[in-house]
């Protein structure tokens, strides 16, 4: 059996037992229609105990900010919350989830803690309401490709005439 380490286990965001506090914590995030991210996993699996340690690093750098929360819970845990966190039965450990609006999405991508930070980052809104900033780099780029594009036409039709 796999040993989860004292910092995961001990933290007032993992969920592993019928702890009354921690669950309401859970419920309380999830009722201020903030960003919930929860990382499901099972006692014995090798795999969640290695994304144990990006997800301490993430939740201390979620847990900062005002919009979002995130947790660790334990599969037999899961009972405790209904549907609140998704599908009580997951199909597989470890399981990351975003919780938003009563809509849960699975997340599929890396487990390092930059990785599970873009995810985060791509999951939540900026701080000016859109998903991204007005003027972004990619934008630009556009506005730049479409100006060549118009102009290298004015030179062919300029040469035909």
């Amino acid at each position: 059996m796999s040993e989860h380490s004292p910092e995961f286990i001990t933290s007032e965001f993992t969920v592993s037992t019928d702890d009354a506090d921690k669950i309401a914590a859970v419920k309380a995030a999830l009722a201020a229609n903030v960003h919930v991210f929860v990382f499901i996993y099972r006692d014995g699996c090798g795999h969640c105990v290695a994304a144990e340690a990006a997800w301490v690093v993430f939740t201390k750098e979620v847990n900062k900010r005002s919009n979002v929360a995130a947790f660790a819970v334990s599969s037999a845990m899961m009972g405790k919350f209904g549907t609140a966190l998704g599908d009580a039965k997951v199909s597989g450990v470890p399981t990351f989830r975003c919780v938003h609006d009563g809509k849960a999405t699975d997340y599929n991508g890396g487990r390092s803690v930059s990785e599970l930070i873009e995810w985060m980052d791509g999951a939540t809104p900026s701080q000016t309401g859109g998903r991204r900033k007005k003027g972004s780099r990619k934008r630009r780029k556009t506005r730049k490709a479409r100006k060549k594009r118009k102009t290298r036409k004015t030179r062919k039709t300029k040469r035909r005439r």
